[in-house]
């Protein structure tokens, strides 16, 4: 069988295609080739999905300890602050203390409690040793 080839059948296969059905044509073959590496890409299978659960987990664990750091560091800080607050109020009681010590302001006391003023003082002396309760 011999196949006869007419002028019209030539015509219609070197016929240049009309513009729509050229950018079908295009727009298949690359619907085609996205959808051949979305199949491939979309297959991750158990190492994968062990993988990004391990990230996962990771990602979330490097959170947790970030944020306990920065709670740990607030609270360092919060308490030293503390620490310096009581040395600074414990300063203070001691010069208070110290000023309340002072021969001028016992002088003042004792005249403001009308006490005697120990001008005299005698101190009684024992021979041998005395028990005293």
């Amino acid at each position: 069988m011999t196949r006869i080839i007419t002028n019209s059948a030539l015509l219609q296969k070197n016929r240049p295609l009309k513009r729509g059905a050229a950018l079908s044509n295009q727009k298949e073959t690359v619907a085609k080739k996205i959808g051949s590496s979305l199949n491939g890409g979309v297959k991750i299978g158990l190492a994968g999905a062990v993988l990004s659960g391990m990230l996962f987990f990771a990602g979330g664990f490097y959170l947790y300890q970030v944020n306990s750091v920065a709670s740990a560091g607030f609270q360092l800080q919060n308490i030293q602050n503390k620490i310096q607050e009581y040395q600074k109020e414990g300063n203070d009681l001691e010069i208070q203390s110290t000023e309340l010590q002072s021969t001028y302001n016992i002088e003042k006391s004792a005249k403001n409690l009308n006490l005697v003023n120990t001008a005299n003082v005698s101190y009684i002396e024992l021979d041998g040793p005395v028990a005293m309760k």
